[in-house]
């Protein structure tokens, strides 16, 4: 880029207040998930625009190899604004694309006299405009998130209904709660929606459901008579975990087992599950509340970050 251009460039977010550059409101974590998902959506996009190279590299950056069909949550290995930086100042990159053109459309593929021709094409990638790319995905994520996370007190609310529908007689329980869950009721098909919602929703429930069962596990296990239940606590989130690669609907069978566990003894302490597992949803509602807040700030702060690209860049 000219330095005139970097100049206009850089007078669009210079007074950008400094308050915004704090992500105090969005944590490490969730901020991490969120940029995380914005590049699994860039690559799918790009392999439904026939690029699958742009996608290939996208996913390789930093070491990122398998991320593209991980389902989990910190899959990247270093923090979502030390990625986006690492992308805004990496220089542009011509690769060699060979590619095999077939011969045979539209007739029988299995003539052996029509083979595949091999080709071989350049491809320019220039990483600062993919990280905008995924800024601006992962604006959209925030968005949604912000729309989707209110959902989770409402699915509360229908575990809660399904759970003693079950107790009280036979059936109901989880797919009963699955076809009247609010969570399963958004359109991940519609146009205006990115492509994976629906696996980021499920996700946003896992991670709030792991850092809401520590805050409690911790908070309890402060008091000495409580204790047992922050080892009851972390032994079930130790045996259904809630990190790394995931299978889908993983916070919702986090609480399914919990609830269903029997009462426990350990020592002299009698241990609920069933108030244990009130007290985590609790803390859930509240961490999605104040994420709500701090995903609106995700546009600012992304701002905040490119600001500081362009001051790097002038000096």
């Amino acid at each position: 880029k000219t330095t005139s251009s970097m100049a206009a460039a850089l007078a669009i977010v210079v007074f950008l207040p400094a308050l915004v550059a704090s992500n105090t409101a969005c944590p490490p974590r969730l901020l991490s998930l969120l940029v995380q998902r914005a590049v699994q959506t860039c690559c799918f996009t790009s392999r439904q625009c026939r690029d699958p190279p742009t996608a290939e590299w996208l996913v390789g950056f930093g070491g990122h190899v398998g991320l593209e069909t991980f389902h989990g949550i910190d899959g990247l290995r270093v923090p979502a604004e030390e990625y986006v930086l690492q992308l805004l100042r990496a220089p542009s990159e011509q690769i060699t694309v060979h590619s095999a053109l077939k011969k045979h459309r539209g007739l029988s593929a299995s003539n052996p006299y029509l083979q595949p021709s091999s080709m071989t094409y350049m491809v320019m990638i220039q990483p600062a405009d993919l990280a905008d790319r995924v800024m601006r995905t992962a604006a959209t994520i925030a968005a949604e998130w912000r729309e989707d996370l209110p959902m989770i007190a409402l699915e509360d609310d229908l575990r809660w209904k399904d759970h003693w529908d079950e107790v009280r007689t036979t059936g109901g329980g989880e797919a009963g709660r699955r076809s009247r869950s609010p969570g399963f009721e958004i359109d991940h098909d519609a146009s205006n929606d990115s492509p994976y919602r629906g696996g980021n929703y499920d996700l946003l429930k896992a991670l709030a459901t792991h850092m809401a069962t520590q805050i409690v596990a911790d908070r309890i296990s402060r008091s000495p008579a409580r204790q047992p239940d922050a080892t009851l606590l972390r032994d079930h989130l130790a045996s259904h975990p809630l990190t790394g690669e995931l299978r889908a609907n993983a916070a919702d069978a986090f609480f399914t087992t919990l609830i269903q566990r029997p009462y426990a003894i350990l020592g002299t302490t009698l241990i609920d599950p069933l108030a244990l597992a009130t007290e985590v949803l609790d803390e859930r509602q509240a961490l999605a509340r104040g994420w709500a807040d701090g995903l609106e700030q995700v546009p600012d702060l992304f701002l905040s970050w490119r600001r500081d690209h362009l001051d790097r860049l002038v000096r």
